[in-house]
């Protein structure tokens, strides 16, 4: 792999001013967003198809077009990108990863060129959208040429190993641009201040309009139903692939601005959206860590999203309630270099039998796969671990490393991280103070007021405030599901995580993170996870009798054993969870 930089001089604005064509057969780097990347193979004299990642973002960039680029995903018909191929003698088209390849069974890729743009995207969703991710690296080698590009380039230790020896070309800005960030963290959780700030703005205390980012639908449908939100002053966009009822329907880039705009990771990359009086807010949550983003990425790429907004500041609001004892980024690269070292030695063993047993032997190890006949280290998956242990446990656990981060790809940071013990809303705490009753007592008050006829009172307000999940608990489980669960908050708050979602195993996993005993880098007695998952199941509705083997299935475990008061007790050392 060769480095080189392409200078690019102050006043510059779009890369079209000193570059004719992109970087070919390498990795470009276009140093910021905004700067007319695409462009480049869009109004270029060769033949183009660029593969994104997202609907919504190929279509996006079609509609800006006026009918010169079009747009095949998924939905799009082969006849009507033929009628397309037959007028545009120089075809532009943008495509999504996963319908590259029968992009490729119409247009063949003699005579075209390939671009594969937010490239960051192929390892960050590497587990989660593989088969995508595979279309692309598949075939990316057939074009005449190729370009991989981004404006948030990987680290040298997270580039896929398919293309660790393709050359990487940077664009040399002189002139930086530079982010005022601000940090407001909440120990208590998101949502208090994220309602606060969408009320400011519906109530004109704060000029200008919201662009919530958050990767999380479930959280923008909570938001709309807490802050009432309407049509009339709220857009969503999020995934057409995710059918989840939100209040509000599903909108796109190029539609309207409205007061309150939330925006989900399919529009992080690559989408552009024109509100001068647009402000940025960002919005991670550590109870939930698909909404935890990396700064060198996500969050770079979301400060360029509003083109042309006179803000220039991004507000970034998360939680960390996460515990301190959590080993550093260099000791867990060390464990799992321990574990590749094991894998490897594993591999040896296995790849000495002959070929009909090999074909019969089935690996629980998702970084072990059989390819061509033998077995191999996915080592893809091994980056990916790491880089998601950076972001999950180690930058959102320490104040000074997320700032410092930061600070680290081109952000000003405006003074200190704001703490906020519940958000912006200062009465939550005397309103909690002012309630004294348990939970049990409270529950059966509140079956009071609100029997026969339910009712308003300032009861009702205190108790919700104490206990945020009691208004949900009594509206899914009712007072009766409540009672059965002997007024116990913690089994109230396990039994609405698991009916949380549809998908068992997600329930399972999600229940999982409840309990302080299952975290990485923890011992764990066979016993005690039999008793977890014999409640989680229960919780779930399912009938199996589990055994503590179980958690085989969620995390990568060591099976070991620990001496309590001399007597030997068999259990598991956990590792990692499972990236899911």
């Amino acid at each position: 792999m060769m480095k080189k930089s392409i200078p690019i001089p102050v006043k510059v604005k779009y890369l079209q001013e000193v570059m004719t064509e992109l970087p070919r057969n390498a990795i470009f780097d276009k140093g910021k967003t905004g700067c007319g990347g695409t462009t480049l193979a869009l109004t270029s004299k060769d033949k183009y198809i660029v593969a994104v990642p997202y609907i919504k973002l190929a279509q996006n960039k079609a509609e800006q077009s006026n009918g010169d680029v079009f747009s095949f995903t998924g939905g799009t018909s082969v006849k009507a990108l033929k009628k397309y191929l037959d007028t545009h003698p120089v075809p532009k088209i943008m495509v999504t990863y996963d319908s590259l390849e029968r992009l490729i069974e119409v247009t063949g890729t003699n005579g075209y060129n390939l671009l594969v743009d937010e490239y960051h995207l192929l390892f960050t969703q590497y587990a989660l959208r593989d088969k995508a991710v595979y279309k692309v690296l598949n075939n990316f080698n057939k074009f005449e040429y190729f370009t991989f590009m981004t404006a948030t380039q990987l680290e040298d230790d997270f580039i896929l190993d398919e293309l660790k020896d393709i050359d990487i070309v940077t664009a040399d800005w002189e002139e930086k641009t530079q982010v005022e960030f601000d940090s407001v963290k909440c120990t208590n959780g998101v949502d208090s201040t994220v309602d606060y700030i969408i009320n400011e703005f519906l109530q004109g205390s704060t000029p200008g309009n919201a662009y919530i980012f958050v990767n999380s639908v479930e959280f923008i449908k909570k938001m709309v139903k807490r802050c009432k939100l309407t049509d009339e002053t709220t857009r969503a966009i999020w995934s057409i692939h995710n059918n989840t009822e939100v209040g509000l329907p599903n909108s796109t880039p190029n539609d309207a601005p409205k007061k309150i705009n939330f925006i989900t990771s399919a529009c992080f990359e690559g989408a552009d959206f024109y509100d001068e009086d647009g402000r940025t807010f960002i919005v991670s949550d550590d109870s939930k860590s698909h909404t935890l983003l990396d700064v060198s990425t996500s969050i770079k790429q979301i400060a360029g999203r509003l083109r042309n907004s006179k803000y220039s500041k991004v507000t970034h609001i998360y939680s960390n309630t996460t515990s301190d004892n959590v080993l550093a980024y260099d000791e867990y690269k060390k464990l799992v270099q321990t574990e590749i070292d094991e894998a490897n030695e594993n591999i040896k063993e296995l790849n000495t039998l002959s070929p009909k047993l090999r074909n019969r032997v089935s690996i629980n190890d998702r970084h072990i796969i059989y390819t061509g006949g033998k077995f191999i280290l996915n080592t893809n998956i091994v980056k990916l671990d790491l880089f998601n242990y950076r972001i999950t446990r180690v930058l959102y656990n320490d104040k000074a490393t997320l700032m410092d981060e930061i600070k680290n790809y081109g952000f000003s940071v405006n003074g200190k991280v704001s703490d906020y013990n519940t958000g912006y809303y200062e009465q939550d705490k005397h309103s909690k103070s002012e309630h004294k009753d348990s939970f049990q007592k409270t529950v059966q008050r509140l079956k009071t007021i609100d029997y026969p006829k339910p009712k308003i009172s300032t009861y009702k307000i205190s108790a919700y405030e104490k206990f945020p999940f009691l208004k949900e608990a009594i509206q899914r489980l009712g007072y009766k599901g409540i009672e059965d669960l002997g007024y116990n908050k913690m089994r109230v708050k396990r039994k609405l995580t698991a009916m949380s979602t549809s998908n068992t195993r997600q329930a399972v996993i999600n229940l999982l993170k409840g309990y302080t005993q299952i975290k990485p880098n923890s011992f764990v007695s066979a016993e005690e996870l039999k008793d977890v998952f014999t409640e989680i199941y229960k919780l779930v509705g399912l009938n199996d009798k589990p055994k503590g083997t179980e958690i085989e299935s969620y995390y990568n475990v060591k099976k070991t054993s620990r001496k309590v008061n001399g007597i030997s007790i068999s259990g598991f050392q956990l590792l990692n969870e499972f990236i899911i």
